[in-house]
């Protein structure tokens, strides 16, 4: 008898999908095993996407660090990468975790290696993890960007994240799920502070 597929959570199996300009990805879960497939994709990011990405001036991820992004599929929390065909390269990476104050509420995560930005693989990977949260039964999501990083911004209100605070250099952003899963439209008047 078979593995099916079809009423698996999409966070559970492999999928090929295919980028506005036809190239093929797999999207599947981050595992373990991945460690050094991880920390190479994260080694080539450039700074500036370092930056947006973990909110500093970093350059390399601790082994600690390290171990705590493969430490999925527990506690709620849950992560997948996007990588080349023959899977040897980590194109994209998203996640999300409960927040430790609200467990109803999931703090989202996404990065896209420098190559692969404006291609169709951020939007690919943040709708995988909107659907994949409200199958976990999450009713809001959470987001921080820079407030410098406009395609992040774009990304974000195109699945219904509004900004819900701005401080230091840092909008904060949430998204109501609805009892399907998917995001609510919810406008904000700190929505209308942004360049569209």
């Amino acid at each position: 008898m078979g593995l099916r597929l079809r009423n698996a959570s999409p966070i559970a199996r492999t999928a090929s999908v295919a980028l506005r300009d036809g190239t093929q990805v797999r999207i599947r879960p981050l595992r373990p095993a991945d460690r050094d497939l991880y920390r190479r994709a994260v080694d080539s990011l450039s700074p500036r996407t370092m930056v947006l990405r973990f909110g500093g001036a970093k350059r390399h991820l601790t082994e600690r660090e390290v171990d705590h992004f493969l430490d999925n599929g527990r506690d709620g929390r849950e992560a997948f990468v996007a990588t080349t065909v023959d899977g040897t390269t980590i194109l994209a990476v998203g996640r999300f975790a409960p927040m430790p104050t609200d467990a109803t509420v999931a703090e989202v995560a996404l990065v896209v290696a420098d190559d692969w930005q404006s291609r169709g693989l951020g939007g690919l990977m943040l709708a995988r993890l909107v659907r994949c949260a409200g199958q976990r039964r999450y009713k809001r999501l959470y987001a921080q960007s820079d407030v410098d990083n406009k395609p992040i911004a774009v990304l974000l209100r195109r699945h219904r994240f509004h900004v819900t605070s701005a401080s230091r250099g840092v909008f904060e952003w949430e998204a109501e799920l609805a009892p399907d899963g998917r995001p609510t439209p919810v406008i904000c008047d700190s929505d209308r502070s942004l360049s569209r």
